[in-house]
């Protein structure tokens, strides 16, 4: 519909210019393309072809809309991969600041350009990620070499040093560079540890649980983060079973202390058998 909306606004000004005049088109059309006169002497729409848009025009114009993100954020296709690229979490780099150099992924909010008393142009911005944003300066050096870089609506990845003073925090940027090109660049994440079991199941008397204790169990699951998968049987004495596979963010790793945990929390109720890959 965004495709139209010139032609349409054109054609629209075209018609209400055509009835104030009190004149007859004698031709029945409109000098517009996205609109046509039927015989009835009204528009009909005539929509272009055009693409859809992609997952990060979607974002950009959502948070230009509303103010924030929808269907998704900027940094979700980074996850797993930003742990490796910053320092840290902005929240957790704020909440905790100490001097030194730090890295830093998110995307440019509230940018403002301004000059020097000599004159150059130097940048200032919030550099925001799903946990809160920081302040940025980038000096006229930097921004003469990263420019074009805080012109996109790309996440990026900003290397500074962390400023830390009695009322301001901020990272005063010595690099910025696209996040996709610094993940492209990281090497292949280490392998990881096999654990005991691939597949964890939990054996849950249905009846005997309440909802209370499933959220514990919830809760408790993600304690005890890993890569084996979570199978949930769901029993009723005498009667059929119901088994369901949790998502991958509530994996678990196999180890006896989980075991322990839910045996301390439901006892005989809830039981766990690991099994081998």
């Amino acid at each position: 519909m965004l495709g139209a909306l010139d032609d349409a606004m054109r054609a629209g000004q075209s018609y209400q210019k055509n009835k104030e005049s009190n004149q007859i088109d004698l031709f029945g059309s409109s000098d517009s393309g996205a609109a046509s006169s039927g015989g009835d002497g009204g528009y009909h729409d005539v929509y272009p072809m055009v693409d859809d848009w992609s997952a990060q025009q979607q974002l950009v114009f959502e948070k230009e809309s509303v103010g924030f993100y929808i269907t998704g954020h900027p940094l979700d296709k980074y996850e797993g991969r930003l742990s490796r690229l910053t320092s840290g979490a902005i929240a957790e780099l704020k909440e905790n600041p100490v001097s030194g150099e730090v890295k830093a992924g998110g995307v440019v909010t509230a940018m403002r350009l301004r000059n020097t008393k000599k004159g150059e142009r130097y940048a200032s911005f919030q550099l925001e990620d799903r946990t809160g944003f920081i302040e940025v300066i980038v000096w006229p050096d930097t921004y003469r070499r990263c420019m074009e870089t805080l012109v996109q609506d790309d996440p990026i990845l900003v290397s500074g040093k962390m400023d830390v003073g009695e009322e301001r925090v901020q990272i005063i940027a010595n690099n910025v560079v696209p996040l996709e090109q610094a993940a492209q660049q990281l090497p292949p994440a280490p392998a990881r540890k096999k654990e005991n079991g691939q597949r964890i199941h939990f054996y849950v008397v249905s009846p005997g649980v309440t909802s209370e204790e499933f959220v514990r169990l919830h809760e408790t699951l993600r304690k005890y983060p890993g890569t084996c998968a979570v199978f949930l049987h769901l029993r009723k004495p005498d009667q059929s079973e119901t088994v369901i596979e949790l998502p991958n963010e509530l994996r678990v790793a196999s180890n006896p202390e989980l075991l322990r945990t839910v045996e301390q929390l439901f006892g005989s109720r809830v039981t766990v058998s690991p099994l081998p890959s």
